[in-house]
């Protein structure tokens, strides 16, 4: 690679797995007995949504002599968190299938919901911050009203709400105040505004009969699960990278249980039928060179789109995946068809000045998202430093970001 991983990240993408190899276990306590910055660590997982599985290899017998007590307490803490959120989301995601049952509307369920109880088995082991689930078209308006009936309201005004019936492949998110919870209800797995098409109705058809609790419903098929997982990472690339790691973790799981059974050749022609093959090959290589997710080669040639770089490739790993450093700008910053340095200004400028009142508006003001609202208002103003005092930096987040733009969107 051409940048050197620091230590955190090292660990970090070490503890991003299940199982630890002998090797791993080795190189992981070589780290702890040259010593790490506890709080920063700490701070690194929760921002890559890794907590609760660093909590649980620190807390193995392994490392345990290795913690200290007041990091040991911590982690404790996060796994104790993490497995109340998720007991309180896993139940309320059973109430509301057995409702959608009873009126005859399918549903799959998404994200980390089905990953809780069909890949990492520990259901502490994987943070949920909402609840995620997939209708027919037709069946949108009629799971809408059993959640607003259940106690769901819309966080946003009608002016958002239109704009995200209109643009977005869900609804406007639905939140529950007295539980603390936040429902989407998808149509489709892709925005209307992007470049990637899918034949959702084919994903329908491949989809598997779950449990949730003695709830019925439906997941994707393994292959189909991949290929949503990386193109809703590729798609929130665009504005951030909260969570990259931990989504990339959720992938590579998913390839390492289902390895002995995975149809890659129907992997292959839905990638490339609906031409994906760019999104989707990124994700692929950014499992395999980082967290060295074992992957057919042959099937990364076949994907491989003409246009990728394999050392701007390694930039975006670090820069885009790995760096919490903040994004320069909100989206990929596409130059075609702008012709004045002038045009080019005040496109940077429209991006990062709006985006102060997306923050604020984009999920409504309920307390589920303080923190993050928090954390992403400084990060803005560290933005403007970076534009102002470190030109060459924000040089390479443009270049990256042109890279990206006609990587992805053409």
């Amino acid at each position: 690679m051409n940048w050197q991983a620091t230590i955190q990240d090292t660990l970090l993408l070490l503890f991003s797995r299940l199982e630890l190899s002998c090797s791993d276990i080795t190189k992981v306590k070589q780290i702890l007995s040259n010593g790490i910055n506890w709080n920063q660590f700490i701070e690194k997982a929760k921002w890559h949504r890794l907590q609760a599985l660093v909590a649980y290899h620190l807390l193995s017998p392994e490392f345990g002599e290795m913690v200290p007590q007041e990091t040991e307490d911590q982690l404790h803490q996060i796994k104790l968190q993490s497995l109340a959120r998720n007991i309180l989301l896993q139940d309320e995601l059973a109430r509301l299938l057995i409702l959608f049952q009873k009126q005859n509307i399918p549903v799959i369920v998404l994200k980390g919901s089905i990953l809780l109880g069909y890949i990492y088995k520990d259901i502490s082991l994987r943070p949920m911050g909402d609840l995620d689930i997939l209708v027919m078209p037709q069946d949108l308006i009629r799971a809408e009203t059993i959640a607003l009936h259940e106690g769901y309201i819309h966080s946003q005004n009608l002016v958002n709400q239109k704009k995200i019936r209109q643009q977005h492949h869900h609804l406007p998110e639905l939140y529950n105040q007295k539980k603390g919870i936040i429902l989407e209800i998808h149509h489709h797995i892709i925005r209307r505004d992007k470049p990637f098409k899918v034949n959702i109705n084919d994903f329908w058809l491949r989809s598997q009969s779950v449990d949730i609790l003695g709830a019925r419903a439906f997941s994707f098929s393994p292959e189909d699960m991949i290929i949503h997982l990386s193109l809703s990472l590729v798609s929130d690339l665009y504005f951030h990278n909260q969570a990259a790691l931990g989504r990339l973790c959720d992938i590579s799981e998913i390839i390492h249980i289902y390895k002995s059974s995975l149809n890659w050749e129907l992997f292959e022609a839905t990638c490339i039928n609906n031409k994906l093959n760019s999104a989707v090959y990124l994700i692929l290589f950014s499992c395999n060179n980082l967290l060295g997710t074992e992957i057919p080669l042959k099937l990364l040639d076949t994907l491989k789109p003409i246009e990728f770089d394999t050392a701007t490739a390694e930039v975006f790993l670090h820069r885009r995946i790995l760096d919490l450093a903040p994004r320069i700008v909100d989206g990929l910053v596409s130059f075609k068809n702008i012709e004045s340095n002038f045009a080019i200004i005040s496109l940077l400028v429209s991006r990062f000045f709006s985006s102060l009142k997306i923050i604020s508006t984009k999920h409504g003001r309920h307390k589920v998202y303080e923190t993050e609202h928090r954390i992403q208002r400084k990060a803005y103003w560290t933005k403007l430093y970076n534009i102002l005092f470190k030109p060459l930096e924000f040089s390479k987040d443009i270049r990256l970001d042109r890279w990206l733009h006609n990587l992805l969107e053409t």
